[in-house]
């Protein structure tokens, strides 16, 4: 399964730092400790390979594992990082804080069909047909991480700047949910002959 996570962030930085008497230009304002608050909010997108279960089933025939499909894909969350900058002009520096993340999304399944040899409760042995189609689960994924990060900030001019990071995310706990309306039809075949039930497949 390849998961792909696009976000787009969008955050508030507090700089905590005197700045002096000191005549301004670009790195004049950049402090040595900073707490970055970040608002996280995106899309997901997931591609699924389906196994192939035929042998899962006795004596199986036409064994059609479905359609996987994911739609509705979409994450939100936020963090908390405390960061402090090297150097002279503090352009570079390190992170660390917590960050939780939800993602959510509908996992479809279409066009599912498997015949398979089964023996009913008097022993007679008949085809069963298993059908499903038009089966939605939505999913719910909790993270909750510690980010380490290299951070990197400059200005452009006294109003506006630029800052980026980029770094590792250790996680602490994933909690998956999931809500589904699966429903499968169940169809049975038996040959029959003057002599009564018998069986159907060999």
């Amino acid at each position: 399964m390849k998961r792909i996570l696009l976000l787009m962030a969008g955050f508030a930085a507090i700089s905590a730092g005197a700045q002096g008497q000191k005549p301004y230009t670009r790195d004049s304002s950049l402090s040595r400790w900073v707490i970055d608050v970040n608002f996280l909010g995106g899309g997901v997108t997931q591609t699924y390979t389906a196994a192939n279960t035929s042998a899962n089933y006795l004596n199986s025939l036409n064994a059609n594992t479905g359609k996987l499909g994911f739609a509705n894909g979409a994450a939100f969350g936020g963090d908390a990082q405390l960061g402090f900058f090297f150097g002279h002009n503090r352009h570079w520096g390190i992170g660390t804080g917590v960050l939780y993340l939800r993602e959510t999304g509908n996992t479809t399944l279409d066009n599912f069909h498997v015949e398979y040899q089964s023996t009913d409760a008097n022993g007679n042995t008949f085809r069963q047909l298993v059908t499903g189609s038009g089966i939605n689960e939505k999913m719910t994924i909790d993270n909750f991480n510690i980010p380490l990060v290299l951070k990197y900030k400059a200005r452009f001019s006294k109003h506006w700047g630029f800052a980026a990071d980029a770094g590792a995310l250790f996680n602490l706990q994933m909690k998956n949910g999931y809500k589904t309306n699966a429903a499968f039809d169940y169809e049975a075949i038996y040959k029959l002959n003057p002599n009564g039930i018998k069986q159907l497949l060999r």
